[in-house]
């Protein structure tokens, strides 16, 4: 007499072992979608780069070398393998512009934090400019202290180089600026001092006309702007500068400029006493305090 009907849970509660099943007899269309869905849940998924590689929707899975050992064939789970692993990968964030990513103090995780003492943050190329200008958009509260580095730069004519610095993104210049320097002579013992006074509205190394028609022509400065953002005592800033004079020597100087000025300020140009900056790279560091 055939079965016509089965009872209630007749199957479920019966064991089902692997040999009471066809090869190849339940299909992915057989099993409904939220089964399907709880078996990759926290899984790590192959796909093909176009969405449709041979390996598509496979499992990436663990594996011996000898394809013998405990965990063969069993899935990688995302949670297992990336999240508080020493907080390794347990990070949701990208932090801040300009920070990067550390260690932290206790050495037990990863975190943002300081890229270094000095953040690189603009650099412009000269090419018959009349002036290499950083506004506002680069000096910021975000750092108190500036760098610029400015090298293998070349004016047009033998003249003085200058630079100026301004409270309002350039819309005015107005100090009087005193400096000094110390110079030797490369290739000689010749060195000696002086100081300069009374400049107006600008920075200048008097007496330094560059050679705009030598070969050498690698000129080096680095100048540095403390507390440029900042309103504190006189401006005054300080660093070193190596150039081919037009009497045909190469120097190496220290030098330092004083200020009138007090308040913060947010702009910074470069420019030749005539003429232009016929090349040179410009680069502003910001300094963490």
């Amino acid at each position: 007499m055939p079965i016509r009907t089965l009872p209630s849970r007749a199957i479920a509660d019966a064991t089902v072992q692997a040999v009471d099943l066809a090869s190849n007899s339940i299909s992915k269309a057989k099993i409904d979608a939220d089964t399907r869905l709880g078996l990759q849940n926290d899984s790590i998924i192959l796909d093909g780069t176009d969405g449709a590689g041979a390996n598509k929707g496979d499992f990436l899975v663990l594996d011996g070398t000898d394809n013998s050992s405990t965990n063969a064939d069993d899935r990688i789970l995302f949670d297992e393998t990336f999240i508080d692993k020493v907080g390794l990968f347990n990070i949701n964030t990208l932090g801040s512009g300009g920070q990067a990513l550390k260690v932290n103090s206790a050495g037990s995780a990863f975190e943002f934090g300081s890229a270094g003492t000095m953040v690189k943050l603009a650099t412009t190329t000269a090419s018959s400019s009349s002036e290499v200008a950083f506004d506002n958009t680069i000096f910021t509260s975000t750092y108190k202290s500036y760098m610029i580095r400015i090298n293998d730069f070349v004016l047009s004519t033998n003249t003085n180089f200058r630079f100026a610095d301004s409270p309002d993104n350039g819309s005015t210049f107005s100090f009087t600026a005193n400096g000094g320097y110390f110079y030797r002579t490369i290739g000689s013992g010749t060195e000696a001092g002086a100081a300069f006074a009374g400049t107006t509205n600008y920075y200048e190394f008097a007496g330094w006309n560059h050679d705009a028609t030598s070969t050498i022509k690698t000129n080096f400065l680095e100048l540095h702007l403390p507390y440029f953002t900042q309103t504190q005592n006189n401006k005054m800033y300080h660093g070193t500068y190596i150039h081919q004079n037009n009497n045909g020597s190469a120097y190496y100087i220290f030098f330092g400029f004083q200020s009138s000025l007090t308040t913060a300020q947010n702009y910074f140009k470069f420019m030749g006493a005539s003429g232009n900056i016929t090349k040179g790279v410009f680069t502003v560091y910001g300094i963490l305090e």
